[in-house]
């Protein structure tokens, strides 16, 4: 009893609303007409305009498009390669040559400041390139923002990437003639031999072996001395 009599309540609720929005509709109507067939064909318009839009499909990028693409991304990063490069060989070389000689530095160590001289200009000067290469009159692709969210056309541009820091690296070794790399050990070398103030004696013999020099070295020992003097013979074409 007590179940229907909620239910029979609610009814009468829900009735007495409906009779209200229905009244209020009515005064509306004869005040103005249009007002309520505009909202519900402008609410339905909308909704399809909605299902329309979620039904379109992204266009596929042409050839030229991804053509375009891969050049206009791949060409400022031969660019920031080279930088790249450049600036790690000269920079390691110079910090091997001073501070790496005052210090006692090893190559490698100076290889890798170098380095982190070299990333720190990548970031200062990456802008600058990625603008030199527009100002340069790269190909655009005309991508919109849903095409170049596509699977292949990120791997296209990665690809790009990737093959233009390649080619810059590589490029820069070319620095790596024009720099004298027995500059470093003959500065540290003449540094320790002042720092530690002694002097080695070499002579040099043809009688005690047939066919044969020998060499003798007399000095205080030293790590790495005979290690240099034999680098030193062999890059002057003894053996």
């Amino acid at each position: 009893m007590l179940f229907s009599g909620c239910i029979g309540y609610i009814l009468k609720k829900s009735n007495r609303l409906s009779r209200r929005v229905t009244s209020k509709c009515t005064a509306i109507r004869k005040r103005r007409p249009g007002m309520i067939s505009c909202f519900f064909s402008s609410s339905s318009q909308k909704i399809k305009l909605g299902a329309a839009s979620a039904t379109r499909e992204i266009p596929n990028p042409t050839r030229t498009q991804l053509r375009a693409h891969y050049i206009s991304n791949g060409l400022p990063f031969i660019g920031f390669g080279m930088m790249d490069q450049t600036v790690m060989i000269q920079a390691g070389n110079v910090i091997d040559c001073t501070i790496g000689v005052t210090f006692g530095l090893s190559t490698l160590s100076a290889a890798a400041v170098g380095g982190l001289i070299s990333n720190v200009c990548g970031i200062l000067f990456g802008g600058t390139l990625e603008s030199a290469a527009k100002a340069a009159g790269l190909p655009s692709s005309n991508l919109t923002a849903a095409q170049r969210a596509l699977p292949y056309v990120k791997i296209n541009r990665l690809f790009s990437q990737a093959l233009g820091v390649l080619l810059g690296c590589t490029l820069g070794l070319v620095n790596l003639f024009f720099i004298d790399h027995e500059k470093s050990s003959s500065l540290k070398l003449q540094q320790q031999t002042e720092d530690r103030e002694f002097a080695f004696e070499v002579e040099a013999s043809n009688e005690d072996i047939v066919d044969a020099t020998v060499f003798t070295v007399r000095g205080p020992d030293n790590d790495g001395l005979l290690a240099g003097i034999t680098a030193s013979f062999t890059m002057r074409g003894c053996s």
